[in-house]
Order: C-alpha cells, then sequence, then structure tokens
C-alpha cells in the first residue's frame, strides 16, 4: 500500500507526464518571456513627418494621458516626446532591428496561466512528442492610464489585455517534451 501511494505522488511530480499542471507550467515560462508586453514601440524624439504607420494616432492617445507631450512643428508636423510618467513605462532597448539597432517601446503588465482548459493526448511529429493545449490567461500589472478609452481604442492588445481581469483571455499554443519536461514550442527553438 505505501508503494502505490509512494509511487502515485512520484507521478504527479514527474515534469514528462502529460497533465494540466506541467502544461501549465511550460505555458506560464512561456508568458514570462513574452510579458511586460511592448504596446508601442518608436524611437524620441518622434516627428509625425515620417510617421508612414500612423503612430501619430497612438502618440496622441498617449499625450491625452499625459504619457507622452507634443510640440506643433508647423506645416501640420508634430514632435512627441516623452513625459515623466512616460519614462516609468519606457523600455529603452524594447526591440532590435535588423541592422542591429535598438528602439525603445513603452513595455508593461504580468499575464499569468488562469486554467489549462484541456489538451490533446500527446503525439510524436517529427520525432518530437507534443501537445496542443487550450488555456485561459490575465494580465495583471497595467498602469491606471492604460484603462483609459481613448488609449484603448488605439491599443487593440492593451485593450483586450487590460479586460481579462473580467474575461480570461483564450489562446491555443503547442508544447514539446524533452528531457527535462514539458515547455512552449518558443521556448525549444531558444
Amino acid at each position: 500500500m505505501l508503494l502505490v501511494l509512494v509511487a502515485a505522488v512520484a507521478g504527479c511530480s514527474d515534469p514528462k507526464t502529460a497533465n494540466e499542471s506541467n502544461f501549465k507550467v511550460a505555458i506560464q515560462q512561456h508568458l514570462d518571456v513574452v510579458y511586460p508586453r511592448c504596446y508601442l514601440t518608436v524611437k524620441f524624439p518622434f516627428s509625425s513627418r515620417s510617421d508612414w504607420l500612423n503612430t501619430s494616432r497612438q502618440l496622441d492617445a498617449l499625450v491625452s494621458v499625459g504619457v507622452v507631450s507634443a510640440t506643433d512643428a508647423g506645416n501640420k508636423e508634430k514632435t512627441y516626446e516623452l513625459t515623466e510618467l512616460g519614462r516609468k513605462f519606457y523600455k529603452q532597448d524594447a526591440v532590435k532591428g535588423l541592422s542591429g539597432d535598438s528602439h525603445g517601446g513603452f513595455c508593461f503588465g504580468k499575464a499569468t496561466v488562469t486554467a489549462v482548459k484541456q489538451f490533446s493526448e500527446p503525439g510524436d511529429i517529427l520525432g518530437h512528442k507534443l501537445s496542443r493545449v487550450n488555456y485561459e490567461y490575465s494580465v495583471s500589472d497595467l498602469p491606471d492610464w492604460a484603462q483609459s478609452e481613448q488609449v484603448q481604442a488605439q491599443f487593440k492588445e492593451l485593450k483586450a489585455d487590460a479586460g481579462s481581469r473580467d474575461k480570461p483571455l483564450k489562446a491555443m499554443d503547442t508544447v514539446l517534451l524533452t528531457n527535462k519536461g514539458w515547455v512552449h514550442e518558443k521556448q525549444f527553438r531558444q
């Protein structure tokens, strides 16, 4: 009887077992890399003259909540600068470009897996054992100004993340079995 109990407890803590607990750990490790998420990457000072991606609308929304300031430079051109509040959420080297240069971005938030809803029976594909996992997660540690309707109208991902407290976000990802346990497919490639 004691051996059966020890075997059952050992099986529960085996990181190679296909179960909700191990999949939750693998997905959470991935979310810990993805968040804090950068909702806008831009180099300051930013001029609306070179705005071919229409970033000015997003920056104008950030002006409305005091994260960025704008100065009229004439000829329908604006120059945007970070405010003191904006500097708290701006990460200087958020994204590295193909040419090696980096751009800063407004990065914040922490995602937490709230539930593993279901997963596929692990199968072998191209020499790897994998499973598809349906899960839900919520995002916390968002700044107060991120709740602004004007800001959320310009940042759809931020709107979804902010609403995840009341309605968790749903996602489906693939996890792979390694010699150390289950990992998210994107962490396997690193």
